[in-house]
């Protein structure tokens, strides 16, 4: 569980490509491939921007 006033944010050290509804990520530090589905893409779309736990 996220605590309350917990910042959510992308790693930015992870670059994207949008693949139809998905996305495919990319730690470039560690070269760790991650395939995200349109649910995970969606939250990955808005944690772009710092978002703060109520």
């Amino acid at each position: 569980m996220i605590s309350s006033g917990t910042v959510v944010t992308a790693n930015k050290d992870v670059i994207n490509a949008i693949i139809g509804s998905n996305v495919a990520l990319l730690k470039i530090n560690t070269r760790t491939y991650f395939s995200l589905n349109s649910v995970g893409a969606f939250v990955w779309s808005i944690i772009q921007t710092p978002v703060v736990n109520p």
